[in-house]
C-alpha cells in the first residue's frame, strides 16, 4: 500500500512537472508568421521569439501573460513596423508581467491614444516591462505617439531608445497616466503639439538615469507633469525647446523631485528655460532639487528656472543661463523659495531685473538664500537679486556677493518694495559694480537690516544708495571686521605659533559670529611670514565658521618674523620673536670662554703631553 502511494505521488509530481513545462514553452516564428496567430496560439507564460527580420505587421493584441523578444534579443535585428497602418501592439486590460524584450516598433499610426506601444495592464508586483527597445516613428493623433500607459497600470521601461515620435495631443514620446518607471533610457527627438514633448505625466513617474534631449513640445519640451508625482535622479534634460513654457522641464501644481541631474541648454519661448513650476489653487507642489546643474538655458523670463510653486533648492549650481528678466531664476506671486549651498553664477538677464534671482512675491512667499555664491551675474537692475516681495521677509545670510554687475542700479542687490523686510547679515559683499549704488540699492520704505556684513576692508560699507522715493535709509552699521593674532608671540627655534585670522567681530567691538552667523565657508584668507614658513612663505586658507588658521614653523634663523593676513582689500599685520634655542645659547658661551682666557685649551694640551711622556718612560723599563 505503501509503495503504491508513493507511485502515484511519483505520477502526479512528473504531471505536474509536464503542465509546467507546455505552460512555458518557446514558439519561434519568423517574418512571414504572423505574430497575432502565435499570441493566439500560445499559453500564458510562453516566450514567442522572433527570428531576424522585419515583420510587417499592426494591431497586436496581447491578451495573456507572455514574453516577446528577438532571438538575438538585439533590436537591430528585428522589427516590427506597422507601415502606417495602425497603431502597432497593445497589452489588453488586466493582463501582467508582460515581456517585450530588444524589439524596434516603428510606423504605427492612430487617430487614438499610443502609436506605438498602448499598455492597459500590469500591477505594482507584476509589471508590464519594455526593454531594449526602440520605439521610433510613431503617429498618434492622440496621446502618447511612442508608448502611452493607461490610468492604474504599472509600465516598466529599462535600456530603450525612445525617439522621433509624434503626439497631436499630448506625450510625443511617453504619455502616463498610471505608475510608469523609465531607466537607462534615451527619449529624444520627440515632440507633441501641447504638452510633454518627451513625457507627459499625469500619474506616477519614476526617472532614473536617462536622456531626455531635443524634445519639443508647446508646454515641458522635455517633460510636463501633472496631476501626479514626479521623480528625476541622475539624468540629463538638455536642448528640448518649448514654445511656451518649460523648455526642459514644466511642472503644474504637483510635487518634482530632481535630484543629481543636469538641466543644460533647453529653450522656452515664454517662462523658464531649463525648469517652470506653475501653480493652482490652492497651491501645491512641494518642488525639490538637489544637487543638480541647471546650466545654459534661455527663456523670455527665468532663463534658468520660474517657480511659481513652494520650492527648495540644496547643492546645486544655477550657471549662464539667459533671459529678459530673471537670468538664473525668476520666483514668483505664491511659492516660498529656499536656496541653500547653491552658486548662482554668470546669469544675465539682457533687459531689465534680476541677473541670478528676480523675486517677485507675496507675504506668503519669502525668499531666503543661505551659504551661496552669488557671482558674476548681469542685469540692468539688480545683478545679483532685485527683490520685489510685497510684504514678505527676504533674509539672506552666509552669502557671498562678488562680481556682479547692473548697468543702472543694484550690483549686488537691488530692493524695490515699501512693505515687508529685508534681513542681510554675515555676507561678503565685495567687487560688484552698478552706475548707481555698487553693492546695494534700496528703492523704496523697507525696514532693510544690513548688519554684521564684510564689505571687503574693516573700513565698513561701500556701494549703498538710496532711491528717489520715500524710505528708510540701509542699515549697515556695525559691519565685521578683520582681526589678525599669534599665540604665542614669542618661539624658541624649532617651536610653533599658532596664526587666526577671524571675521567674527563686528565694528562696535561686539563678538558676534559663531558657528551659524558668519561669512560663507571658505573664503579665502591668505597668511604669509618674512621668516620660518606657513606651510611656504604664503598659504591661503578658506575660512570656516568665519575663522582661518594657520601655523607659523621656527625653522630659520633667530629673529622677528612679519606675518600678515590679507581679505580682500585689508590686509593686518604682527609680528613673532623667534629666539635661539638654549642649546645653540650655550653653545656660543663656551665657545667665547675658551677663546677669551686660553686656560682650558693650555691645561688639556699639559695633560696630554705630561701622559705622553708617563708612557714613555713605562715603555724604556
Amino acid at each position: 500500500m505503501k509503495t503504491k502511494y508513493m507511485l502515484l505521488t511519483f505520477i502526479a509530481f512528473a504531471f505536474l512537472i509536464s503542465i509546467q513545462s507546455v505552460s512555458a514553452a518557446d514558439i519561434i516564428i519568423n517574418p512571414t508568421d504572423s505574430i497575432q496567430t502565435a499570441i493566439d496560439n500560445a499559453n500564458p507564460q510562453d516566450t514567442i521569439i522572433l527570428n531576424t527580420g522585419t515583420y510587417n505587421q499592426n494591431s497586436i493584441v496581447i491578451d495573456k501573460e507572455l514574453t516577446l523578444k528577438s532571438s538575438t534579443e538585439n533590436p537591430e535585428d528585428v522589427t516590427i513596423d506597422a507601415q502606417d497602418s495602425g497603431r502597432v501592439m497593445e497589452i489588453a486590460t488586466g493582463i501582467n508581467n508582460v515581456q517585450l524584450l530588444g524589439l524596434t516598433i516603428t510606423n504605427g499610426l492612430t487617430d487614438g491614444d499610443g502609436a506605438g506601444i498602448y499598455n492597459r495592464g500590469g500591477t505594482l508586483a507584476q509589471p508590464n516591462v519594455i526593454d531594449n527597445c526602440v520605439i521610433i516613428s510613431n503617429y498618434a493623433d492622440g496621446s502618447g505617439g511612442g508608448v502611452y500607459n493607461s490610468a492604474n497600470c504599472y509600465l516598466t521601461i529599462t535600456n530603450c531608445d525612445i525617439k522621433q515620435n509624434y503626439a497631436n495631443t499630448h506625450g510625443g514620446g511617453v504619455n502616463n497616466y498610471g505608475t510608469l518607471n523609465i531607466i537607462q533610457t534615451d527619449i529624444s527627438q520627440n515632440s507633441a503639439r501641447t504638452t510633454g514633448g518627451g513625457i507627459r505625466n499625469y500619474g506616477t513617474l519614476n526617472v532614473n538615469d536617462c536622456d531626455i534631449l531635443n524634445n519639443a513640445a508647446s508646454v515641458g519640451g522635455g517633460i510636463y507633469t501633472s496631476m501626479g508625482t514626479a521623480t528625476i535622479d541622475n539624468t540629463i534634460i538638455q536642448e528640448n525647446t518649448a514654445s511656451s513654457s518649460g523648455g526642459g522641464i514644466c511642472v503644474n501644481n504637483v510635487p518634482l523631485t530632481i535630484t543629481n541631474s543636469q538641466i543644460l541648454k533647453n529653450t522656452a519661448g515664454s517662462g523658464g528655460g531649463g525648469l517652470y513650476c506653475d501653480d493652482g489653487i490652492p497651491i501645491s507642489g512641494p518642488v525639490t532639487i538637489t544637487n543638480t546643474v541647471i546650466s545654459e538655458n534661455t527663456a523670455n523670463s527665468g532663463g534658468g528656472m520660474t517657480t511659481y510653486l513652494p520650492t527648495t533648492i540644496t547643492e546645486s549650481v544655477i550657471s549662464s543661463n539667459t533671459a529678459r528678466y530673471g537670468g538664473g531664476i525668476l520666483q514668483y506671486n505664491h511659492g516660498p523659495l529656499t536656496i541653500t549651498n547653491t552658486r548662482i553664477e554668470n546669469n544675465l538677464a539682457t533687459y531689465s531685473w534680476g541677473g541670478g534671482i528676480y523675486s517677485e512675491t507675496y507675504a506668503d512667499a519669502p525668499l531666503t538664500v543661505q551659504n551661496c555664491k552669488i557671482t558674476d551675474n548681469t542685469a540692468q537692475n539688480g545683478g545679483g537679486i532685485y527683490d520685489y516681495n510685497e510684504g514678505g521677509t527676504t533674509t539672506i545670510t552666509n552669502c557671498e556677493f562678488s562680481g556682479n554687475t547692473a548697468t543702472q542700479a543694484g550690483g549686488a542687490f537691488y530692493r524695490y518694495d515699501d512693505e515687508g523686510d529685508v534681513v542681510l547679515n554675515f555676507n561678503r559683499i565685495v567687487s560688484n559694480s552698478a552706475a548707481t549704488g555698487a553693492n546695494i540699492y534700496n528703492n523704496r520704505n523697507s525696514n532693510f537690516n544690513a548688519e554684521n556684513n564684510w564689505w571687503g576692508s574693516n573700513d565698513g560699507p561701500t556701494g549703498i544708495a538710496e532711491g528717489s522715493q520715500e524710505h528708510i535709509p540701509v542699515d549697515a552699521d556695525p559691519w565685521l571686521i578683520l582681526e589678525f593674532s599669534a599665540n604665542p608671540t614669542t618661539i624658541s627655534q624649532g617651536q610653533t605659533s599658532n596664526l587666526m585670522a577671524h571675521v567674527n567681530r563686528n565694528s562696535d567691538g561686539v563678538l558676534v559670529g559663531d558657528a551659524t552667523n558668519h561669512i560663507p565657508d571658505g573664503t579665502p584668507i591668505t597668511l604669509t611670514t618674512n621668516l620660518g614658513n606657513v606651510g611656504s612663505k604664503s598659504i591661503t586658507v578658506g575660512t570656516i565658521n568665519g575663522v582661518a588658521t594657520a601655523i607659523l614653523r621656527g625653522d630659520e634663523a633667530a629673529g622677528t618674523a612679519l606675518i600678515s593676513a590679507t581679505l580682500d582689500s585689508q590686509t593686518l599685520y604682527a609680528t613673532v620673536t623667534i629666539t635661539p634655542t638654549a642649546a645653540t645659547a650655550a653653545s656660543t658661551t663656551r665657545t667665547i670662554g675658551m677663546q677669551t682666557t686660553g686656560a682650558p685649551i693650555l691645561g688639556l694640551i699639559l695633560a696630554i703631553l705630561l701622559i705622553a711622556s708617563g708612557m714613555t718612560v713605562h715603555s724604556k723599563k
